[in-house]
């Protein structure tokens, strides 16, 4: 890590490593999860704590009222934290949506905007 100046502002860089070699041990960790759950789907991951805790019901809107229905604003955020939290990206995330289930909104629609400045 080095800390230098950028245009005046503190700047921090941190290296790029190199890949490290992959443990002896993972690939027998990974067979004996992949025989004991069989395939997980990380979405249902990400929403068992949900489910259990209601973490999602924690988001509010900064608008002066909510348009968009509970659920749907579940559903939205779930896939939106999948999307960043596995760098699939939301666009992309998005777009499998679109091809599982016919008349899914546009990617403008369907997923939180960042406000315009």
């Amino acid at each position: 890590m080095r800390i230098s100046n950028r245009r005046g502002e503190p700047w921090i860089t941190v290296p790029a490593i190199e890949k490290q070699p992959e443990p002896p041990t993972l690939q027998a960790l990974k067979e004996e999860v992949e025989r004991r759950w069989g395939t997980i789907d990380l979405l249902d991951v990400l929403k068992e704590p949900d489910y259990l805790t209601g973490f999602t019901e924690e988001f509010s809107s900064v608008a002066s009222r909510e348009i968009v229905d509970r659920q749907e604003l579940r559903a939205r955020l779930l896939l939106m934290s999948f999307g960043l939290w596995t760098n699939m990206g939301i666009k992309r995330v998005v777009g499998a949506g679109r091809s599982v289930q016919a008349g899914q909104r546009s990617s403008r629609q369907a997923i939180p905007q960042k406000a315009s400045s």
